[in-house]
């Protein structure tokens, strides 16, 4: 691939990266349930530039959900973030 073909891939990424983003709301009822799966009813609290509308194409939706305990094994950690991300990706949410 040529640099300017991948310099032209690289701004269409972001562009469509920057739209999902400027639709974080439509999403939260999708993330809202998958935690809700996985977790059960904890509450769930978005936070940062989405939140303040000071969206990049660099950014993420950053979510707190506050749960009764942690895994202290990073290995378990990993094992209910992988949980978490399949029951978002089941609904549809982009990432």
């Amino acid at each position: 691939m040529r640099r300017g073909s991948l310099r032209a891939a690289y701004i269409r990424l972001k562009a469509e990266r920057l739209e999902a983003l400027m639709r974080w709301r439509e999403f939260l009822p999708a993330i809202v349930k998958a935690l809700a799966e996985v977790l059960g009813d904890r509450p769930v609290y978005v936070f940062g530039s989405v939140v303040k509308s000071e969206i990049t194409a660099d950014s993420d939706v950053d979510v707190a959900v506050l749960v009764e305990e942690v895994p202290r094994s990073a290995l378990r950690r990993v094992a209910l973030l992988d949980r978490i991300w399949s029951a978002m990706e089941r609904r549809g949410v982009p990432h």
